[in-house]
């Protein structure tokens, strides 16, 4: 799948070098560390890491994972290293693969208050 206009990158190219990996590191604009990063961007490390542990919690491979979704194992683990951005699709069916909600909701937004308190704004 082509990159989403103003994502012409892929998700982990935004981690900051030396800072770990994803979807577990730090985040910067590449050559540009004082631009904020896109909202999207810290969204899509959360949902990683959010698939990540509902795996682990399921005891669930990424191939049966993706097999339950009817999608393919790559998808699960391009997304999971920060490879690929995720389509609704792909969220809504990785949800109903794992019982589990997956989506934005409230966590990621007391995560985004508690991150960024002085920051309002909805990019």
């Amino acid at each position: 799948m082509p990159p989403r206009p103003g994502l012409e990158t892929h998700p982990s190219d935004y981690l900051k070098p030396g800072t770990g990996t994803w979807p577990d590191g730090i985040l910067e604009i590449p050559g540009d560390p004082t631009a904020a990063v896109p909202r999207v961007v810290h969204f899509v490390q959360f949902f990683a890491q959010r698939l990540k542990t509902a795996m682990e919690e399921s005891g669930k491979s990424r191939y049966r994972v993706a097999k339950d979704a009817g999608i393919h194992p790559t998808t699960v683990t391009n997304i999971i290293n920060g490879k690929h951005w995720p389509s609704l699709t792909t969220i809504y069916l990785l949800e109903v693969s794992l019982e589990h909600r997956l989506w934005y909701n409230q966590d990621f937004q007391r995560w985004w208050q508690r991150a960024f308190p002085d920051d309002d704004s909805d990019t």
